[in-house]
């Protein structure tokens, strides 16, 4: 099961943002590939004016801040906000680990960052947001990880290294089955 779907299922909203040209406008899987007539007005380029995803980390304040006082539209729909937590995975997780060091102490519209499938990025241990990391032994080994570790910073930013498997979360057709026939545990997160 999705994340997102157990996390509403157990009352908490969900909110997913999508702020890198490859999820927006790269083909084939990009959303203004995948549905022109729903997202074909989407762009987080600027008109390819800005051919990075350096516009991400403004996509990302501004949502938290459409989420937190909202104006017109309540993306929620009047549910009250108690806490905003960035989520991101792999190339995501570099693009908020950046945020988090840079932008986060400015905006300051997140309560807490969670990262999955790290990149060998040091996180800033000098801000009160918490932050929770998941990795893999592949991200630990081979993507830097391990020269990235850092003790946790009391009541600052609190690290915790986990242990997971990329293979067992990645598989594009991973289901449950397979795991009860595996006798293995299923995935807390098989977004990749």
């Amino acid at each position: 099961m999705r994340e997102n779907v157990r996390l509403r299922r157990e009352g908490y909203a969900y909110v997913g943002i999508s702020a890198q040209r490859v999820g927006v406008q790269e083909p084939p899987s990009g959303l203004t590939a995948w549905s022109p007539t729903r997202y074909g007005t989407l762009d987080v380029t600027a008109g390819n004016t800005v051919p990075s995803d350096t516009l991400s980390y403004d996509i990302f304040s501004q949502a938290a801040q459409a989420i937190r006082h909202p104006v017109g539209v309540n993306p929620l729909g009047g549910l009250p906000v108690r806490l905003i937590i960035a989520a991101g995975v792999s190339q995501s997780q570099g693009r908020l680990v950046a945020y988090h060091n840079s932008i986060h102490p400015l905006a300051g519209v997140y309560d807490g960052f969670y990262l999955v499938l790290g990149l060998g990025l040091r996180l800033r241990t000098d801000l009160a947001v918490k932050v929770f990391k998941v990795n893999t032994g592949n991200d630990v080994l081979l993507l830097g990880e391990a020269a990235a570790r850092q003790p946790d910073a009391r009541g600052k930013s609190p690290v915790r290294h986990t242990s997971a498997s990329r293979a067992l979360c990645s598989g594009a057709n991973f289901s449950s089955a397979t795991a009860s026939r595996r006798r293995t545990p299923p995935c807390v997160h098989s977004q990749r």
